[in-house]
């Protein structure tokens, strides 16, 4: 049995991503939303709405490693 994220034709490139007040939301392509606490990321959690706004998803990166936020 192989892991969702290995399964034949998923598509885990970002299409969206959206912070709250305690949550980081990454919603991917293949229709998949992966959400956990914004305290995981502590400088993300203390930047204001406005740096949280900015971010670009690096190329050749992963879901766990691709997301840059690069005024925090």
């Amino acid at each position: 049995m192989s892991s969702s994220a290995q399964a034949e034709g998923a598509d885990i490139r970002v299409r969206a991503v959206t912070v709250s007040e305690d949550e980081l939301t990454v919603a991917l392509m293949d229709g998949r939303t992966i959400t956990v606490p914004l305290a995981w990321y502590p400088r993300l959690a203390a930047a204001t709405p406005e740096q949280r706004a900015h971010w670009r998803w690096r190329a050749r990166a992963t879901v766990s490693t691709g997301r840059s936020w690069m005024r925090i």
